[in-house]
């Protein structure tokens, strides 16, 4: 079983449809891109 995790990204979406296709095209993405997504998220903060 995994521990506790923490939300380090969240973008609003137009439906829930939207964000599930959202959300599968995120996980696809390589590790890197995933990191650099959270960190200019962050800084846009």
């Amino acid at each position: 079983a995994r521990g506790p995790v923490r939300l380090f990204y969240r973008e609003h979406a137009a439906s829930r449809s939207a964000a599930s296709k959202r959300e599968i095209t995120i996980k696809r993405l390589p590790r890197k891109a995933k990191q650099e997504l959270c960190v200019t998220e962050f800084s846009s903060l």
